[in-house]
């Protein structure tokens, strides 16, 4: 079993190379102790520098350079998310021995067991049928949500909304809160009542709103934390599914990302995704783990034919070059020869609004030169 094995390389070499934990301090809490011993770790290197000097677990904290005095049979383990663009840069440093600490969470056997747990209401995909021939009230959209409508969004949030409305011609964008989505989106009462009462997150809630808005009506979802640097590419266009793929690069088992949605109105595997999260949601009372839209989306690709050959249409297009605008240029000083050349590579960049204040306040870079200012 492929992610089993992965971890018990990982607990191999443990064994007998010292280990540095390479991200963000608040995500190295999660494994220390748990899954890797403190005595094997050397010390733990953060993109922030203001916490050089501190310590966590007595383990010493230094700014991310000093791994670069490391040598190269040092054990790394990544501890941010998404890990993709951290995993690449350390292996330009010279280390081979890395791993993502999404090895732990995704590689142990209670995440297998929690694959187990998730496929019990997976039974749903038995009982699939044509869908009936319906008109379709909005057809061609593009789907938005921010939970507390477009007044209360974060700058980020809102200069990322507006670069869509700049660059997307010639299609309605609908954004969706929590005063007008019963005009578009038919819930179940008992996600309703989940979501009021805190049972289901804001985030697992939108998982579950952007299968229902494709399902019915078909269109584009983006995620409000998407900014747009031209026109959106050719992939989703058309009139069919299509999702970036996550090929994470250490090995991790989640194939799509569910940032950005082409479909099609009863796209079967968004259809079988969505019955398997109601079917859950009916029954559960917490995700019982962060990624169970993905999960879910693996299990139904590759439950039956209707649903995996529906899947091997999608053409691979990677996301991870829309990561790099946001983990080597956001908060860099502005360089315009980098942003044209990603510009030219890349149009859609995945963000975050969680950054600390701070950053965005930073004179002379990217944001504030080319997001802040809405500039294409």
């Amino acid at each position: 079993m492929k992610h089993k094995a992965s971890y018990e390389a990982f607990a191999e070499m443990a064994e007998t190379l010292p280990v540095v934990i390479y991200g963000w301090t608040e995500r190295a809490e999660t494994i220390i102790g748990r899954h890797i011993d403190i005595s094997k770790i050397l010390f733990i290197c953060d993109d922030d520098a203001s916490l050089g000097g501190r310590t966590l677990e007595g383990i010493p904290i230094y700014p991310a350079e000093k791994l670069r005095e490391e040598a190269s049979d040092t054990l790394i383990v990544i501890a941010q998310h998404p890990p993709q663009m951290a995993f690449l840069r350390v292996k330009s440093w010279g280390f081979s021995h890395v791993f993502s600490h999404s090895t732990f969470m995704f590689r142990t056997r209670s995440y297998l067991n929690r694959i187990e747990f998730l496929r019990l209401y997976a039974y749903v995909l038995n009982d699939y049928a044509p869908p009936k021939e319906t008109s379709n009230p909005y057809p061609d959209k593009i789907w938005m949500f921010w939970d507390k409508g477009y007044e209360n969004m974060p700058d980020l949030i809102r200069h990322c909304y507006h670069s869509i409305q700049r660059q997307v011609k010639g299609r309605e964008i609908i954004l969706i809160d929590e005063s007008n989505m019963a005009r578009y989106a038919p819930l179940p009462r008992y996600i309703l009542d989940k979501y009021r009462q805190g049972f289901i997150s804001v985030t697992h809630f939108s998982d579950i709103l952007r299968l229902v808005l494709l399902e019915n009506y078909g269109g584009l979802w983006i995620d409000a934390t998407v900014f747009l640097s031209g026109p959106l590419p050719r992939a989703l266009l058309g009139n069919h599914l299509f999702v970036y793929r996550l090929d994470f690069v250490d090995g991790t088992p989640r194939s799509a990302s569910n940032s950005i949605i082409a479909s099609n109105p009863h796209n079967p595997v968004i259809e079988g995704v969505r019955k398997c999260l109601f079917e859950y949601w009916k029954y559960e009372y917490c995700a019982h783990d962060y990624y169970i839209m993905h999960i879910y989306w693996d299990l139904v690709t590759e439950y039956a034919p209707l649903y995996s050959q529906e899947w091997e249409k999608v053409d691979f297009v990677s996301l991870i070059p829309s990561f790099i605008m946001y983990h080597d240029l956001l908060f860099a000083p502005f360089d315009k020869k980098k942003w044209d050349a990603l510009r030219q590579r890349v149009s859609v960049h995945k963000l975050t609004y969680k950054n600390r204040k701070e950053d965005f306040e930073i004179p002379g870079t990217l944001y504030q030169e080319i997001v802040a200012k809405e500039y294409d």
